[in-house]
């Protein structure tokens, strides 16, 4: 079975998919690991407080919209990027409101320093450009273009690694190091943006496309909401410095996560051109290989975790450890689940179904952080995901054997 997993991989296509994930993830590792070590825990938790706030208020720029246009330009209707990129423009004005209510309630209630209203202030002004042109991604993976997709990751990930680091290093200023990787990011896919729009073969999109992107959003707004209101959590409850233990902690398992599903992007435009009986009939066929293959890969990162948390990021994250085994843990029973969730179901336009199961792993996720957090501290975390991943799982799958057999 191991055996035909990587005979897949000698596919091209597959291959350049692999490619692409490994180099970006050992590029975003390289800055995960210099602004560790860089930074203080504190300045750390702090950089990665704003980030994961961004990415909190990302929900409001429709990235549900991704997917569509992946559908979409797979279909050969290339007017959906410009199309849902501009709808995305709109939404993104919600998220700043957003940010302005946390602003007022740091100001009302916890006194914050001055660096830390600049921070808001640039996040402010940064959100709808950082949002709004993360299409890239998708395109390629409409058009299958897999080497264009791995050249351009590398380029954008050295490119901040070079202007953020560098940064970092000679100012040691947690509010400009945010500042200049917003700033590079934003410039980064805007330019990716232009440079895609002159590819577009046709103008030809469906509303349909874009009623399935706000919907595809608004179906995963709550589990969004609950797979990043942890570390806002994490800050609040436990402090800026756990934060930063989180984040180390989580940083391995989560890139892993993402070269362990270059199965799903591989298989996800082919899926979305089947009808349902034949889709369900692949998936089923492939899902035992990727399990194995996911299994595979978390037991891996269990037994390396506690040589590369102290190699990377050094003896003062060394409590990271246990946190990072068990995130592998937790990152193996997300990936199962994830040929439902993030494959079989998008690329069916399952939209009811996909709904209850986000709103019950979502429910359980935040229910879960509120009550454990306080309590278990960052283990608080492993369970909350742990049991909303297990409930979303066995719910789906019962449902998508019915109908099946049907």
């Amino acid at each position: 079975m191991i055996k035909n997993i990587f005979h897949k991989i000698k596919n091209k296509k597959v291959l350049d998919i692999l490619i692409n994930d490994i180099l970006f993830i050992a590029l975003r590792i390289v800055l995960s690991v210099l602004l560790a070590r860089l930074l203080t825990k504190e300045q750390y938790g702090s950089y990665n407080y704003f980030i994961s706030l961004l990415t909190l208020v990302s929900i409001f720029s429709l990235p549900g919209m991704n997917q569509a246009i992946t559908n979409s330009i797979s279909n050969g209707r290339y007017g959906i990027l410009k199309a849902a990129t501009f709808v995305k423009l709109k939404y993104s004005i919600l998220g700043i409101i957003f940010l302005i209510i946390f602003l007022a309630y740091e100001l009302l209630f916890r006194n914050p320093e001055t660096s830390t209203i600049i921070m808001y202030i640039v996040c402010i002004i940064m959100l709808v450009p950082f949002n709004a042109f993360t299409s890239y991604t998708s395109f390629y993976n409409g058009v299958q273009d897999y080497k264009g997709l791995k050249r351009t990751n590398i380029k954008l990930n050295i490119f901040i690694i070079i202007t953020t680091i560098s940064i970092t290093i000679l100012t040691k200023n947690v509010v400009f190091v945010l500042t200049t990787y917003l700033v590079g990011v934003s410039l980064f896919q805007f330019f990716i943006y232009i440079k895609q729009i002159k590819q577009c073969e046709n103008d030809e999109y469906s509303e349909k496309d874009i009623r399935f992107g706000k919907s595809f959003s608004g179906i995963n707004a709550i589990l969004h909401f609950s797979n990043n209101i942890e570390r806002i959590l994490i800050a609040h409850f436990l402090g800026l410095e756990m934060l930063a233990i989180y984040t180390v902690a989580s940083a391995i398992p989560n890139q892993f996560r993402r070269i362990s599903g270059f199965g799903i992007t591989y298989l996800f435009p082919k899926i979305s051109a089947l009808n349902e009986y034949e889709a369900i009939k692949m998936i089923k066929k492939y899902r035992l290989k990727l399990n194995v293959f996911y299994f595979s890969i978390g037991l891996i990162g269990i037994l390396v975790s506690p040589i590369l948390i102290v190699l990377l990021y050094g003896e003062k994250y060394i409590e990271s450890v246990i946190y990072t085994q068990l995130f592998f843990l937790v990152m193996t029973m997300n990936l199962t689940n994830s040929t439902l969730t993030k494959l079989l179901l998008p690329a069916l336009q399952k939209t009811k179904l996909l709904l209850q199961i986000n709103l019950i792993m979502g429910i359980l996720n935040i229910i879960g952080y509120l009550v454990l957090i306080p309590i278990f501290d960052i283990m608080g975390v492993i369970y909350s995901q742990l049991v909303s991943t297990i409930a979303g799982s066995i719910i789906g799958w019962s449902k998508i054997n019915k109908i099946y057999k049907q």
